[in-house]
């Protein structure tokens, strides 16, 4: 299992099923979002940090990277719920993500090209809003870029 599987189930989230992918997919998705929160933007692209190989691995992560147990846990958090877990959010948000998930998940995990294109497009509001922001969000285009939910509209 991977950790964003094992956090899922620590915390009693029943991952969504996959149409194509996989978990290591989804997990190295949420992994890019999770690193994204917490550099808040930088320039650097793609996977680098190692991505945790469980959820015990979150710790030593996060002490590697300089971050504190309490930042991680927040960031990983946000990312979950933004993917569609924890709380409810509005059908027009949900039926969003569903798309996002569809397009980014199958071969992420080793397609350099979609780990851009997702950095890139993400918008200022995906580093600065909260969770409490994520209940009220009606679509995805508040944190990705014209550029990249015009690539969503293909799927």
């Amino acid at each position: 299992m991977t950790f964003f599987g094992e956090y899922l189930a620590a915390n009693q989230q029943t991952p969504t099923p996959l149409r194509h992918g996989s978990r290591e997919d989804e997990a190295a998705l949420a992994f890019v979002l999770l690193q994204e929160r917490l550099k808040r933007g930088s320039a650097q692209t793609g996977f680098y940090f190692s991505m945790p190989e469980s959820l015990n691995d979150l710790s030593s992560f996060a002490e590697a990277n300089q971050f504190t147990f309490d930042e991680v846990a927040s960031a990983i958090r946000y990312v979950t719920t933004f993917l569609c877990y924890f709380i409810p959010k509005l059908t027009s948000f949900q039926r969003d993500v569903e798309i996002f998930r569809t397009y980014f998940i199958p071969g992420f995990w080793e397609e350099s090209d979609k780990q851009v294109q997702l950095i890139s497009g993400l918008r200022n509001d995906f580093y600065t809003m909260t969770i409490d922001d994520l209940r009220t969000a009606t679509s995805l285009s508040t944190f990705l870029d014209p550029a990249t939910t015009s690539a969503l509209e293909r799927v």
